[in-house]
């Protein structure tokens, strides 16, 4: 991988656990890693069931838009990924930025059964780590905003823009837009 992004990860695991956190209630380790292809399933499985149906309806388009030029991507992983093993992801966030200065923050989302342990904070706090910026934007629904407000911010209005018909990628024109999240 890239070295400067692997000093960065070692830096936060000597500075802190956010590497590795034990599990609060159970058996085990959650760990923060790299989203990679085989996470895929997972990570729409989550949309699919937080009624996030455009990401989740396209699994190539998704795909991409984790492993794209300046995303930095990460899961929260319980349990083991070796032969035999089982890995559950307990959350995923993915991030876009210039590396620098700033980024936007698209995506958080834990698995309802993991909310409340740490999962969230741990992702958005390794997102700023890895991806390098100084700074994430984001927007939020109403119940995700106390994770939001515990750390350092300016709460600025946003909006979320949709092209129109004639200026939508040909392949995402029949996906419909239904959620808030989406």
């Amino acid at each position: 991988g890239d070295p400067t992004r692997r000093e960065r990860s070692q830096g936060l695991e000597a500075a802190g656990d956010l590497g590795r956190r034990r599990a609060a209630g159970k058996v085990g380790w959650m760990e923060i890693v790299d989203y990679e292809p085989r996470h895929l399933d997972a990570v729409l499985a989550l949309c699919k069931a937080e009624g996030w149906i455009t990401f989740a309806g396209n699994p190539k388009r998704a795909e991409r838009s984790l492993t794209g030029p300046g995303v930095t991507a990460l899961v929260a992983v319980e349990g083991e990924a070796g032969p035999g093993d089982e890995e559950r992801v307990l959350g995923v966030g993915q991030a876009v930025g210039d590396g620098c200065f700033g980024g936007y923050l698209c995506m958080l989302l834990v698995a309802e059964s993991a909310r409340g342990r740490g999962v969230g904070k741990a992702l958005v706090e390794r997102t700023l780590v890895e991806s390098g910026v100084l700074r994430l934007d984001l927007l939020s629904s109403e119940r995700a905003m106390s994770l939001y407000e515990r750390f350092p911010h300016n709460r600025i209005p946003g909006f979320r823009l949709y092209p129109d018909e004639s200026l939508r990628p040909s392949e995402a024109i029949s996906e419909p837009r239904r959620s808030p999240g989406d």
